[in-house]
């Protein structure tokens, strides 16, 4: 950049070469890709700028700049916003004359007149769980966008197109269907064969038989999202799931209704790390997104905050002899040896960030953006581990099994197992991020390894070649981020609902329609007894009704699709107004891939559109295969079709090749 420049708060390029950036208070500019700078004059505090032949753009405190002259001199726009946070400038400028632009919390003004006038067409971004307004911190054209019209603006909360200059706008799903948060499989996997996978935004997942087949856990979980699981042998020897939600932790011996235990409310969970001796200590540590550890010491009854203070907590693990240790965001190491109940830094200079914790019986790691390290005096210092057989690169995932031998994920480079801290061979290979790693506890006679990376889930057995075990059908609650809904729609509460509401469809103009990518999809919903009706439409087609009349309960199967051609589908509900129509969930049975439509999320070190909407949850039934105690574990009895699809899909499923990550 030019000489005595501050940092840089914003830059834009134009298609010709040309380049603009801020440090909030100048504005320069270059014409030939960065080689030379005009360092132009101030416009005022500035949060955003554009660039187009002949034309600067600058935008903050006080409204939109206008400069010919490569921001020698700037000419104010008519004030039409007090606040100016972001630009967009046609790419067919100066033959095309649009603009756009956005102030921090409202989208989107348009002119056609080179900034002489503005059009207000509103984004319809909900708001999230964190803040009352949406926030917008991206405008971009398309590269065709004199002849395709599209438009994007991109916000905290998520992304708007446009495909007719601003005229109407879609929201666009840009997270995987079910986004993986976390993998556990049960202190007895060798007997039990059982493993959940928890995710964000699509339900809590069981399955008992290795990974084959997977149940929704959501029935009277209270959002659709867990941040993270474990599986721990409780005080009464059964094996218990410990769920960390948005202010509460689910906890239910396996096959049991959940109880929900609530802690301090506004506070974000991470990651959960139970004591070795939970059984006994009841002692569970759960990590924060700004303020550090959680501890309960009566099984997960109730929580206090432990420090360390004001951090934000990427990983916890317990060495076998019961101290815990927490990494951060940041790249530090913090240590308790005292079971989690007090904290204190490690003073290790290892990465900026972020840093996964791992303890054997006589060695601490740490996995970091500069790679992993190991640490032989309890912490007191710490080594870079340099191994021929081990990649550079920043670490997504590290764990160590009973044995002592240790597991890193190594970005763009797959995933490595050492069994002596000095040699490391590698179990999984690919570009592909791996965030979870589990390990089962008889790993010695049965050799499964579990990964995960964003929507994937794979077993690997005895270092084999991965296969896909990843949740089948996918959840989609009733006001998750690819449901089109009308704005304010009713979500009753419902204890029986999954994820404890439903969103009730009374009016005609009460529609609500999922886009999905599957081969298949059931409705769920609660019947009422003066249920109403509603037609159904897929890919436009009609293709019949569901009723919800009938006596009251929870969770019916209302309808199934049968099967579909692969690809993506819109179904679409419209009650017809003559009584009350609940949809609950949407289950789509799809094959489960990374990069699937819509799949433009960066997966667990996202930062955010992270968090719940999560008032966005479904009715449930008495659900028939577990003996009416709600676990979620078995559907209410499904119909004859539903029966023959899922088996046609199982077939199909055990027949096909495993998949390469």
């Amino acid at each position: 950049g030019p000489a005595g420049f501050g940092t840089p708060v914003d830059l834009a390029v134009d298609l010709g070469g040309g380049v603009v950036v801020t440090d909030g208070v100048a504005v320069a500019v270059s014409r030939d890709g960065g080689d030379t700078w005009t360092l132009g004059g101030s416009p005022g505090d500035v949060l955003s700028v554009a660039v187009a032949p002949g034309l600067v753009l600058a935008g903050g405190v006080g409204g939109l700049m206008l400069s010919e002259d490569d921001g020698l001199l700037w000419t104010p726009l008519p004030a039409f916003l007090p606040e100016v946070g972001e630009i967009g400038i046609a790419p067919g400028w100066p033959a095309d004359l649009d603009l756009a632009v956005a102030s921090p919390t409202q989208a989107l003004f348009l002119s056609n007149d080179s900034g002489g006038s503005f059009l207000y067409s509103p984004v319809p971004l909900p708001s999230s769980d964190q803040s009352p307004e949406v926030h917008f911190d991206d405008i971009e054209f398309s590269t065709r966008y004199g002849t395709d019209g599209r438009v994007a603006v991109g916000a905290f909360e998520g992304l708007v197109l446009s495909a007719d200059e601003g005229a109407t706008w879609v929201e666009s799903d840009t997270r995987p269907p079910s986004l993986v948060t976390g993998v556990a499989l049960s202190p007895s996997y060798a007997e039990d064969s059982t493993l959940i996978v928890t995710t964000y935004d699509s339900s809590t997942y069981l399955s008992q038989d290795g990974g084959d087949t997977f149940a929704t856990m959501a029935p009277g979980l209270p959002t659709s999202s867990s941040y993270d699981g474990v599986l721990v042998e409780g005080p009464d020897g059964r094996i218990t799931a410990i769920l960390a939600h948005l202010g509460s932790v689910a906890i239910a011996p396996v096959g049991e209704p959940w109880t929900l235990w609530p802690y301090v409310s506004g506070t974000y969970p991470t990651v959960l790390a139970a004591s070795p001796a939970f059984a006994t200590d009841g002692v569970v540590i759960m990590g924060t997104r700004e303020d550090g550890v959680l501890r309960s010491a009566d099984f997960g009854h109730t929580w206090a905050f432990v420090g360390p203070d004001r951090q934000k907590i990427s990983s916890l693990a317990f060495a076998p002899g019961g101290d815990a240790w927490a990494g951060t965001a940041s790249g530090g190491v913090f240590r308790s040896t005292d079971g989690g109940s007090s904290w204190s830094g490690v003073p290790v200079d290892v990465a900026v960030g972020p840093s996964f914790v791992a303890a054997t019986a006589d060695r601490v790691w740490a996995g970091t953006s500069t790679g992993v390290w190991a640490s032989d005096d309890g912490g007191v210092s710490f080594d870079r581990v340099v191994a021929a057989s081990l990649p550079p690169g920043p670490v997504d995932q590290l764990v160590t099994a009973e044995d002592g031998s240790v597991y890193a994920s190594i970005r763009g480079s797959g995933v490595y197992h050492s069994a002596d801290g000095l040699t490391f061979a590698q179990v999984r290979s690919g570009a592909t991020p791996v965030f979870e790693i589990a390990r089962s506890p008889a790993f010695a006679a049965d050799g499964i390894l579990v990964v995960a990376s964003d929507s994937a889930v794979e077993r690997i057995v005895d270092g084999g070649t991965p296969e896909s075990i990843a949740p089948d059908p996918i959840r989609y609650e009733e006001i998750t981020q690819a449901i089109d809904a009308v704005p304010g729609l009713a979500t009753p509460g419902d204890p029986l609902a999954s994820a404890q509401s439903y969103a009730l469809l009374e009016a005609p103009d009460d529609v609500l329609s999922l886009n999905f990518a599957g081969e298949a999809v059931e409705i769920w919903g609660p019947t009422f007894s003066d249920g109403g009706t509603a037609d159904l439409t897929l890919d436009g087609v009609a293709v019949g009704e569901l009723t919800c009349l009938g006596a009251p309960a929870s969770g019916v199967n209302l309808w199934s699709s049968g099967l579909l051609p692969p690809g993506d589908h819109v179904i679409t509900v419209t009650p017809r107004g003559d009584g009350p129509v609940g949809i609950d969930a949407f289950d789509v049975h799809a094959t489960f891939s990374v990069g699937g439509p819509g799949d433009t999320d960066t997966g667990p070190g996202d930062t955010d559109t992270e968090d719940p909407d999560d008032t966005d949850d479904l009715p449930q039934p008495d659900t028939g295969g577990d003996d009416g105690k709600n676990c979620g574990c078995a559907h209410a009895d499904p119909s004859p079709l539903a029966l023959g699809l899922l088996l046609a899909l199982a077939l199909r499923r055990r027949r096909s090749a495993p998949r390469q990550r």
